[in-house]
């Protein structure tokens, strides 16, 4: 059994095809079985360009189903979106696992806010710090009211 942690080792396992023990080892980040035993790859670092991630692709989920498990009050269907990864801060108490603070480019989030209200017009942003850089949380919040 093979778990995968990033697009990347998908896309490294593919490019191996018939795989081993010995080209597991090689995928960072990568947890799988073997005879029985849970092996863990040493994590990969974070994605520091998270503009160059591709747009979830939102055709492949019904919104009908998807409204099932993320109800936000809303009559209408509703999608969400995360413009951020990571925290700025080191809180002691804090679940975050991910050191360090990445963010898209308002640009980046306007377009994809863009795809998603041509499709469903409801929109959750789900950052755990959207508005940690004033700044952008602004230029996005205006941008989408000018292209309301």
């Amino acid at each position: 059994m093979i778990f995968f942690s990033f697009p990347q080792d998908i896309e490294q396992l593919h490019n191996l095809g018939e795989h081993n023990e010995k080209d597991l080892i090689s995928i960072e980040g990568l947890s799988y079985r073997i005879n029985g035993n849970i092996q863990h790859n040493p994590v990969l670092p974070p994605i520091k360009d998270i503009d160059s991630l591709h747009f979830t692709q939102r055709d492949l989920i019904s919104l009908e189903t998807y409204k099932q498990y993320y109800r936000i009050g809303l009559k209408r269907s509703s999608d969400v979106i995360i413009t951020s990864r990571g925290c700025p801060f080191s809180c002691k108490f804090c679940y975050s696992l991910t050191p360090g603070y990445r963010s898209r480019s308002p640009g980046n989030v306007l377009t994809e806010i863009g795809k998603i209200y041509k499709r469903s017009r409801g929109l959750s942003i789900v950052d755990d710090n959207f508005t940690v850089n004033r700044k952008r949380c602004i230029t996005i919040l205006e941008g989408v009211l000018k292209n309301n």
